[in-house]
């Protein structure tokens, strides 16, 4: 398993490193309100359908994003709103109350019902 965790720094860093290596590339990193494997799917797919995003990962145990992306394509306030208008918190956003109920309960931080 560290092993694993290793391999995968390594290469998040290479490709960072090789992303910004084309001199319009950002990273940028994004504290979440994620809890579940759901969750990192719909933040990840949500970012990787955005122009100009080239790289998006969530690690569920620290709830943190992190993004590559094209500057003169989008920008760090951007990928903060996508991430709230899907339901959940991005650093001091807070989550779309709306988009909130619509998450799965196990995907909400209070574990409410969407029926409410």
């Amino acid at each position: 398993m560290k092993l694993k965790n290793i391999v995968t720094v390594i290469l998040l860093q290479i490709l960072f490193t090789s992303v910004s290596a084309f001199g319009q590339a950002k990273e940028v990193e994004i504290k979440t309100s994620a809890q579940c494997n759901e969750c990192k799917e719909i933040i990840e797919e949500t970012l990787m359908d955005m122009k100009g995003v080239k790289f998006a990962e969530l690690d569920v145990e620290s709830k943190i994003v992190k993004v590559a992306y094209n500057e003169k394509k989008t920008s760090a306030v951007d990928i903060k709103n996508a991430i709230v208008a899907v339901g959940y918190n991005a650093d001091e956003q807070e989550a779309d109350p709306e988009a909130v109920k619509r998450l799965s309960p196990c995907c909400r931080p209070d574990g409410t019902h969407s029926d409410e």
